[in-house]
């Protein structure tokens, strides 16, 4: 048992991470000495207390390289407006992102309005969203993404830019016929 061996031979380990790249969720396990070697009734050994958690990266202060569709590191799409699920200006994902936003679009009139049209109104600003123009760098949803191109109205895509697991649900050489320049 891990946490036995740490207690009998008095190890003490403050953090240890280990990335687990399937769910893009990190596993935290953190061990603690919180007692007095001297009288905590372990002959001498300290106390130790452990604790596991499963925490979104995205909370934490290490850093995770997300990838693009051609598997190299993914490039900012967008810090003016500020786009992303998590608005770092990147189309990152993870499990919290249901709409899965990784597709590095550059706006087009015709685009924006077969959106609206259809529900999800991107050019009129709110006081949480700018509103977006032709032109304009942002994060679609894959599958509204796909819906345009269904209905030859697919923004152009900045590949760089647009996250891998958009290879889920679009095929790569789909969005490289949309490829902005």
């Amino acid at each position: 048992d891990f946490f036995n061996n740490v207690q009998n031979n008095k190890y003490l380990i403050d953090k240890t991470i280990l990335n687990d790249t399937s769910d893009n969720n990190i596993l935290k396990i953190s061990i603690s000495n919180n007692s007095n070697e001297h009288n905590n009734g372990l002959n001498g050994a300290s106390k130790i207390n452990g604790k596991m958690e499963k925490i979104n990266k995205h909370n934490s202060n290490e850093q995770f390289v997300q990838r693009n569709v051609y598997d190299t590191e993914l490039q900012s799409c967008s810090l003016d407006p500020l786009t992303g699920f998590y608005r770092t200006g990147k189309c990152e994902t993870d499990n919290f992102d249901n709409g899965v936003h990784t597709v590095c679009s550059v706006m087009s009139d015709e685009f924006l309005e077969f959106s609206k049209a259809n529900g999800n109104d991107l050019s009129s600003s709110t006081p949480f969203f700018p509103g977006l123009k032709s032109g304009d760098h942002w994060c679609l949803c894959a599958v509204r993404w796909k819906e345009a191109a269904i209905n030859n109205v697919a923004p152009k895509v900045h590949l760089q830019a647009t996250h891998k697991k958009t290879l889920h649900y679009i095929d790569l050489n789909e969005l490289e016929k949309h490829k902005a320049l």
